[in-house]
């Protein structure tokens, strides 16, 4: 939207995580995902991080 970073995905390969960085909240606020996988590609945490409040909830 108007050259707005909307997201931001980061992969890391070797470790088998993903962080999705979700920047649709409005001006400087953020929330971040991480899933992470096992060997087999089978989700085995997941993590969800207000950056704003430094705040994590693992689901």
């Amino acid at each position: 939207m108007d050259g707005a970073l909307i997201a931001a995905i980061e992969r890391d390969l070797a470790g088998r995580r993903v962080v999705i960085t979700d920047h649709t909240g409005g001006a400087g606020y953020a929330v971040e995902y991480e899933l992470c996988f096992d060997r087999r590609g089978l989700l085995t945490s997941r993590t969800k991080r207000d950056l704003e409040r430094g705040v994590g909830v693992g689901v």
